[in-house]
């Protein structure tokens, strides 16, 4: 059975975690993710977790906040008041981008 390599286009259903267990994003029961393999259009560990694998063979890979999104960034954070957000979104601590709504 054929590897994924680089400049493959290929499909993929995946589940993200936290550490602690917390689904953050899945896109199981949904389309899945195409991109070309190499292409730098995901995250470099998620992209270079695909490669050997083979057709339909499940996989669970740990990727480091270097080879994803980075580190998080404090001077990054902003403040924002309540009323700029949608009135249907309950704010969370941890909940996307919402690090705190006043």
């Amino acid at each position: 059975m054929p590897q994924i390599k680089i400049y493959d286009t290929i499909k993929v259903h995946y589940t993200g975690k936290l550490d602690d267990g917390q689904i953050f994003d899945s896109l199981v029961n949904r389309k899945p993710i195409q991109f070309k393999v190499g292409e730098g259009k995901i995250i470099t560990g998620f992209e270079q977790a695909v490669i050997g694998m083979k057709l339909n063979e499940p996989k669970t890979i740990k990727v480091p906040s270097v080879e994803a999104y980075g580190p998080n960034r404090e001077e990054l954070i902003q403040e924002v008041n309540r009323t700029y957000l949608p009135k249907d979104l309950e704010p969370k601590v941890g909940n996307g981008a919402c690090v705190k709504a006043s």
